[in-house]
């Protein structure tokens, strides 16, 4: 793991708040995993023939869709994009 005093290029500390992010978005996966798999044993129990488990499941899935389209359209390769263009064009 790099420490913060080392000297590292730009790229690398570009890469940092990507890496981040990216391991935040990974550790949300496993929580709505976990929240899903508990969840069903109790809408199972609960109300077998109406199953809410999904409504649980599909709110952690429209968010991270959510994440990954909003990071895709504004994520650091589109800041990097239109600040090339900005300079290209000036």
């Amino acid at each position: 793991m790099l420490e913060d005093s080392v000297a590292i290029g730009s790229d690398h500390v570009d890469a940092r708040p990507h890496a981040r992010k990216l391991r935040d978005f990974h550790a949300l996966i496993v929580a709505a995993a976990l929240i899903c798999a508990l969840t069903f044993p109790i809408s199972w129990m609960t109300s077998p023939h109406r199953w809410w488990f999904f409504w649980v499941a599909l709110a952690i899935a429209t968010s991270a869709i959510g994440l990954s389209v909003v990071h895709r359209l504004f994520g650091p390769a589109r800041e990097r994009c239109q600040i090339e263009r900005q300079l290209g064009g000036g």
